[in-house]
């Protein structure tokens, strides 16, 4: 199966929104929380997992679809394919977050103290150590056998270099070498499935409850 970067190489770029929709093809299901590859927002269909009648799926990935289309629009460009790294770890950052208030909601903890959450647990590191606390599984072992289970080291591995194009450090852009490049293409393509997967299988209604303390 070809990678995105791979696609864009041999599309010449013309297919970027095509490509950007089959990453991101996921509807939710309102009433139960399961995920589903879907094509299109059904309606009036029975959940293929809970079996309930919904009026209209819901899509699961929708403000992430600017940040892909950067990242791939940035790889086809001559002079600023770097920034693919910078727009990588902004999404997978906006996906973590998204998610940990997913799983907050799922297990019934309020918004005010979701709030605090994300404030006191701020950088990715953190993030992923409450992930753990509120699921009572690793994000390692959580995406294990997925597309995505380098997507976390990728960030880690990437995000020195990020903050260096973020900050304005001096030959920072330098630092970035076209493996980063796609590395951070093709990880920021299979961050959906992976993101879906996880919404699946621990915010939806026969989700795991919080772990004992």
């Amino acid at each position: 199966m070809s990678t995105a970067s791979q696609i864009l190489d041999e599309t010449d770029g013309k297919d970027v929104g095509m490509l950007v929709i089959g990453c991101m093809t996921f509807t939710i299901c309102p009433e139960c929380g399961h995920v589903d590859e879907e094509e299109e927002t059904l309606m009036n269909c029975p959940c293929q997992k809970c079996g309930l009648n919904v009026e209209t799926r819901q899509i699961l990935f929708s403000s992430e679809q600017r940040i892909v289309e950067m990242i791939f629009d940035c790889y086809r460009s001559s002079n600023s394919k770097e920034l693919c790294v910078l727009l990588f770890c902004t999404l997978i950052e906006h996906q973590l977050r998204d998610l940990i208030v997913a799983r907050c909601r799922r297990v019934g903890v309020g918004w005010l103290i979701i709030d605090l959450l994300l404030e006191k647990y701020w950088r990715v590191d953190e993030r992923l150590k409450l992930f753990e606390r509120l699921t009572g599984t690793s994000m390692k072992k959580a995406v294990d056998g997925s597309a995505g289970k380098n997507l976390f080291d990728a960030y880690s591995n990437l995000r020195k270099k990020r903050d260096g194009l973020a900050h304005g450090l001096p030959a920072a852009s330098y630092a970035v070498s076209a493996q980063d490049i796609q590395i951070a293409v093709d990880e920021a393509a299979n961050s959906f499935s992976t993101f879906a997967r996880l919404h699946h299988t621990f915010c939806a209604i026969d989700s795991p409850p919080l772990p004992a303390a």
